[in-house]
């Protein structure tokens, strides 16, 4: 929204989304998607420039920062995820070792039928 004057001094707010064009003929003419016109006491360079600033304003508005946590609040939920497990480096690298062990004895590790022609792999 920017706040512009009519002629007769009194102020108004507009919706910039709303604003088509402007123009400047001996007085600032806006005239709206609907069609409709308003005559105003601004310059053309500073309608266009309150509908800018607007338009960053609307863009690049921050989010509000979320509220501090407090642990005495009852009103919020529980937080119900379980917290992450550990893996130790030797676990990992039986992991890695079982998967590469896999890989070069397919078929000690995969018994599974081919469904195409019923033998196994």
């Amino acid at each position: 929204m920017i706040k512009l004057t009519r002629l007769d001094g009194e102020a108004f707010v507009l919706n910039a989304d709303l604003i088509r064009y402007v123009e400047r003929r001996p007085d600032t003419f806006v005239t709206l998607t609907s069609g409709d016109r308003i005559v105003v006491a601004e310059t053309m360079d500073e309608v266009i420039e309150k509908a800018i600033h607007y338009q960053q304003r609307k863009h690049y508005f921050p989010m509000p920062s979320p509220p501090p946590a407090d642990s005495s609040s009852t009103d919020r939920p529980t937080d119900r995820r379980q917290p992450r497990q550990a893996v130790s480096t030797a676990s990992v690298d039986s992991m890695v070792a079982s998967s590469e062990t896999a890989a070069l004895n397919p078929s000690e590790t995969n018994r599974a039928g081919d469904p195409s022609t019923g033998k196994t792999l």
